[in-house]
């Protein structure tokens, strides 16, 4: 049988519809609390199931005072991608009482063998005021008993990255030399003490030497960074003094005197 002869042939475009499948994640939890003046990063990963094809992102809602640095992007995506941006509250945003909506609109673009598919990943925001970087306690007007002719005062900065620092100034305006020691010990709400203790030695008038004592030590301690929202909660003071350099019972006394302590952080000065 002869071959069978066409006279013409076309092509007829066939489209076939693939589905994919999107999932996102953040780092982000669904409640944000964020200050005034600070920026968080927001990443965002989406694993794609299905043919490649192009991830986007661009800012739907956005609450007064708020902005968003790299909030519109597009990318090629096979398989996962990853995009990063920053959301940036102003110095001066207005203060929420109620959660505002934060949203960004996501997109797999269609194409001619897939549908688009976007959706939206939604926060809760509270925009709050800064918390305080910096916690300073000061002991002014310190006087020695029995009218000892020895005065002074002591200070202590805790500071929100975990440095501290410890100062403080004595005079002896008598006669006669006069070692001292003198500690400061903060309580946290959840019973932490924090302790630092200095030891001096002030001439007197009738000695050879000085007869004042001034310090300052800088230092670090993580503990103070990973228990900074703690210490914000509330934190007492104590502070004792005695004519003597006998800093381990000097410290006990200003830790004793700020009731139940569950464990003491030695700070190193």
């Amino acid at each position: 049988m002869d071959e069978p002869h066409f006279r013409f042939s076309a092509r007829i475009p066939v489209k076939v519809q693939s589905t994919r499948r999107v999932t996102i994640g953040t780092n982000l939890l669904p409640h944000l609390n964020l200050a005034q003046g600070s920026s968080t990063l927001c990443e965002i990963r989406a694993d794609v199931v299905g043919d490649p094809g192009i991830f986007s992102i661009a800012p739907e809602a956005i609450p007064e005072g708020v902005s968003l640095a790299n909030g519109s992007q597009s990318l090629p995506v096979d398989g996962s991608v990853f995009v990063g941006l920053s959301i940036n509250i102003d110095p001066h945003a207005p203060l929420s009482s109620a959660a505002q909506p934060l949203s960004i609109r996501w997109t797999v673009a269609g194409d001619n063998l897939h549908d688009p598919v976007t959706d939206t990943l939604s926060f809760k925001l509270h925009i709050v005021a800064p918390e305080p970087a910096e916690l300073q306690f000061d002991a002014e007007n310190l006087v020695f008993p029995n009218d000892m002719p020895v005065n002074g005062s002591a200070h202590l900065l805790l500071r929100r990255d975990g440095t501290y620092k410890f100062w403080g100034h004595f005079h002896n305006s008598g006669a006669v030399d006069v070692n001292y020691g003198v500690a400061i010990a903060i309580r946290d709400p959840q019973a932490t003490a924090y302790t630092v203790a200095h030891p001096g030695k002030l001439a007197g008038s009738l000695t050879p030497g000085l007869g004042d004592d001034d310090w300052e030590n800088e230092l670090r301690d993580d503990r103070i960074a990973q228990n900074w929202v703690v210490l914000l909660e509330g934190s007492t003071q104590s502070v004792a003094w005695r004519a003597r350099m006998d800093l381990a019972n000097i410290t006990a006394e200003a830790v004793g005197a700020l009731g139940t302590v569950l464990a003491v952080v030695a700070l190193v000065v």
